[in-house]
Order: C-alpha cells, then sequence, then structure tokens
C-alpha cells in the first residue's frame, strides 16, 4: 500500500530483509562480518506495508552498547546508500555533511532538503522551557 499516487517502487520480503541488516550493520547493531557473533545486538524487524519498523537492544550479546552517537546522520547516509544499491529513489537529505559523505565515498548524488530540519535546541527555544541547568540554579 503506497502513500503516494503512482509509487511504483516495490521490495520482495527477502529485499526487505537485506534492507534491515545491512541497516543494523551501518548502525552498529549488528557487526560489519557475519562471522563475529559476540557483537550482535538483539532485534526485530517488521514489514509494514511499504516500509519497515526496527526495534533493536543496544546492549550485544557481549555487554558493549552500541554507539548512538550522529545516529540521525549516520541513518540519513545508510538508508540512501542502501537505496541507491537497490535502484530506489534516494530522497533528499536534511544536511548538507549527508549529501557530501555520500558523494564522497560511495559515488551517489543526493539533494539537500530546502526544509531542514531545526535543532532541539531551536524546538526548545521557542517554548521557553526551562533547561535543568536553569531549574537548579533557581533554587
Amino acid at each position: 500500500m503506497a502513500h503516494r499516487p503512482n509509487y511504483h517502487e516495490h521490495l520482495s520480503d527477502s529485499q526487505y530483509s537485506y534492507v534491515a541488516r545491512e541497516y543494523l550493520k551501518d548502525m552498529g547493531y549488528l557487526p560489519k562480518e557475519e562471522s563475529s557473533v559476540a557483537a550482535t545486538s538483539q532485534f526485530v524487524a517488521v514489514r509494514h506495508h511499504e516500509h519497515l519498523h526496527i526495534i533493536a537492544s543496544r546492549i550485544r550479546l557481549d555487554g558493549s552498547l552500541v554507539n548512538d552517537s550522529y545516529d540521525y546522520f549516520n541513518s540519513q547516509v545508510s538508508t540512501r546508500r542502501i537505496a541507491a544499491e537497490l535502484g530506489l529513489e534516494v530522497t533528499p537529505t536534511t544536511n548538507e555533511a549527508v549529501t557530501s559523505k555520500l558523494q564522497q565515498e560511495y559515488g551517489i548524488t543526493a539533494l539537500t532538503s530546502p526544509n531542514r530540519s531545526k535543532s532541539i535546541r531551536a524546538v526548545n527555544s521557542k517554548h521557553k522551557t526551562p533547561t535543568s541547568k536553569e531549574i537548579f540554579a533557581k533554587q
């Protein structure tokens, strides 16, 4: 079931399985090499219409943690790399650094969206929500 009129890109179950594994490798939840089991995280990937829902534990089976720093950036790079590899439409990114990395490391051309995401700090500044530091300073 498509969310856009005239949507034409569809993947098989095996392709969705490939997408899930590649994404989890890129994000550090699965090891890059299949032979290493220790650096594996438990996960569930569910196909829902024409997309995936993935739930993964940051705690690997060996007790180490998946580094989630820059996960939004890395997720954009990963999803666009996989889309290009499968011949799918590469959607615009929210970040020029993502576009640059895709071009330099993978030779993938991606546009930068004019609708850039606002930082959490910028969103919170509009609401005038005091930070925990400000709350404690008043006491």
